[in-house]
């Protein structure tokens, strides 16, 4: 409500900013450049004030000396200010009935301690009477059938149509407009996010999907800020039957590894993540446009490389598998998966690694069996054990190092011992951890006849969320590329991920062994969105199909820093 007129606007408040009756465009300056955007603003379908303390009136209309002053409700503030006082704004604003508003001046981005500071009171202030606040360092936005344009350069191109876009990148966001519009494509909404300092992409996806006018969404896109928000959004999209695609923007291919866990600028698992929330992902703005308006369209494109994730153990990256693009596929709606609670930590003493703290193999067996994650009977030899220790299960053994992230030390097991060389076979393994400079921990389990082997990895926190890895295990996973799915998985996105891999998969993931592989699988899923508050990552390696079911033989989990 209004607090001088008493008028009720019942409008949501970034409805009322991208959809206006009313627009005050705040802009101290005289020159020409700024008289030509109030003059575009002017040829919109909404009323228009315009804040100006130094003139009587600016392209032949009155001026304001304040957003007060006007004493109406004002749906959407446009302000062309610099940073500090776009700032002041805001804080002005959370007194009267303001929609939103949109920062189109820079000043407000980078890591310095003065922008910060403005970036918080712009938080602080706008959150505190909910205003929605597009920017600030935005090109602002264009509502092409009511012919609003609050931007700095773009204009009213094309039609009125169905397609709404956001963007992240402003060049490509004007490129795309300007092409589109000059092919015929028809707009409805073109938002500039800027730096996204309060309204995100996870709003204006919420926003788009309940918007009666936006039939298709496109996104250009460098972060996502809040996965869970965003990929709650796309699912409801899905379900509206407004198709999502967007362009992942990148500096580069990286691949992950446990030492350098980061998402953000690998595409793999962008992919991975949006496709199994139901958006297509595309490679180029003609493609994104081409999408949106045929979405009925049958596409196979040619091959290109797809960048592949290895094995989280490995040490060296894997030369990228081409595959066609449209092979990896996902149900256009999601199951449901259930909600997970948190795991406390385990209380185990953990040993410092490059980039986080190794958890002992006994105590990540434990977290494992009590995830409901089967593991292969063991039994662990210390340094100050006995050699001829009596095992708790009978042979033959098999017997390897454990408590390092050494690839060496790991790779050097002892198959099918028996007993009477047990005692030989672990002080063999003591002197090659002697050798490595690694801890003198032998696992002993009982021999298995292994039908097939397979690789799981939990990232819990990466920058899109808790994610599942999966592939084939053992020495073939040294060569083969691994697929994934965002955590916690339903059966339904465990058993498409396990069908990737039918080609490479063996006689063990067929009939019984398949589901209860799926059920290993989202059991992993929600362990990794349950431990996600102090773990780092979790590698099993292998998983192996035995006849009597899956088994986990041998697994290296990595805390955060911050966890001792």
């Amino acid at each position: 409500m209004d607090l001088q007129t008493g008028t009720v606007v019942d409008r949501e408040p970034l409805a009322r900013l991208l959809k206006p009756r009313t627009i005050a465009v705040v802009d101290p300056n005289d020159a020409s450049g700024s008289r030509d955007r109030i003059r575009s603003v002017l040829r919109s379908d909404a009323e228009v004030f315009i804040v100006n303390p130094d003139q009587d009136d600016v392209c032949g209309h009155r001026t304001y000396p304040s957003l007060s002053s006007i004493g109406l409700p004002v749906d959407a503030v446009m302000s062309m200010m610099p940073a500090e006082p776009t700032t002041a704004l805001i804080e002005r604003a959370g007194q009267l009935d303001i929609g939103g508003l949109v920062a189109v001046g820079g000043g407000a981005s980078g890591t310095s301690t003065a922008a910060m500071a403005l970036r918080s009171r712009m938080k602080a202030a706008a959150r505190k009477k909910g205003i929605p606040l597009i920017g600030p360092k935005s090109l602002g936005f264009v509502n092409v059938p009511q012919r609003i344009n609050l931007t700095e350069a773009m204009s009213c191109w094309g039609r009125p149509g169905g397609i709404s876009i956001v963007s992240q990148s402003d060049m490509l966001l004007h490129r795309l407009a300007a092409a589109g519009g000059g092919a015929g494509y028809g707009y409805n909404l073109l938002i500039s996010a800027g730096s996204e300092t309060v309204t995100d992409l996870a709003d204006y996806v919420e926003f788009l999907v309940a918007d009666p006018d936006t039939h298709a969404i496109a996104l250009i896109v460098q972060t996502i800020r809040r996965p869970e928000a965003f990929f709650a959004a796309a699912q409801q999209a899905a379900a509206a039957g407004k198709p999502v695609t967007m362009l992942k923007l990148t500096r580069g291919h990286r691949y992950p590894s446990s030492e350098e866990l980061d998402p953000a600028e690998n595409l793999w698992m962008f992919d991975i993540a949006l496709r199994q929330s139901g958006i297509t992902v595309v490679a180029d703005p003609g493609e994104l446009l081409d999408r949106l308006t045929h979405p009925t369209r049958s596409y196979r494109d040619p091959l290109r490389p797809i960048p592949a994730t290895p094995n989280p153990l490995r040490q060296r990256e894997p030369e990228p598998r081409r595959l066609p693009r449209d092979l990896v596929t996902f149900p256009r709606t999601r199951e449901t998966a259930p909600s997970v609670a948190a795991l406390p930590r385990p209380l185990a003493t953990t040993t410092p690694l490059p980039g986080g703290r190794l958890l002992p193999f006994e105590a990540t067996m434990e977290v494992l069996g009590r995830a409901g994650i089967p593991v292969a009977p063991y039994h662990v030899v210390r340094d100050d054990d006995p050699v001829a220790v009596r095992m708790p299960f009978p042979g033959p053994y098999t017997l390897r190092l454990a408590d390092t992230r050494d690839l060496q030390a790991r790779a050097t097991s002892r198959e099918d011992v028996s007993v009477q060389e047990l005692a030989s076979a672990v002080r063999g393994l003591r002197a090659i951890a002697t050798e490595y400079y690694v801890p003198p921990v032998v696992v002993v389990q009982p021999h298995l006849e292994i039908l097939a082997q397979c690789f799981v990895g939990l990232l819990p926190n990466s920058e899109l969320g808790s994610m599942v890895i999966f592939g084939a295990g053992g020495g073939v996973a040294e060569e083969t590329p691994v697929g994934g799915r965002m955590a916690p998985l339903s059966l339904q996105d465990a058993r498409s991920l396990i069908g990737e891999f039918d080609d490479v998969a063996g006689d063990g993931w067929n009939g019984y062994e398949r589901e209860a592989l799926a059920g290993i699988l989202t059991a992993a899923g929600r362990l990794a969105v349950a431990a996600r508050g102090w773990m780092r990552s979790l590698d099993i390696n292998a998983l192996v199909c035995t006849g009597s079911g899956f088994l986990v033989t041998d697994a290296f989990c990595l805390l955060q820093e911050d966890d001792r």
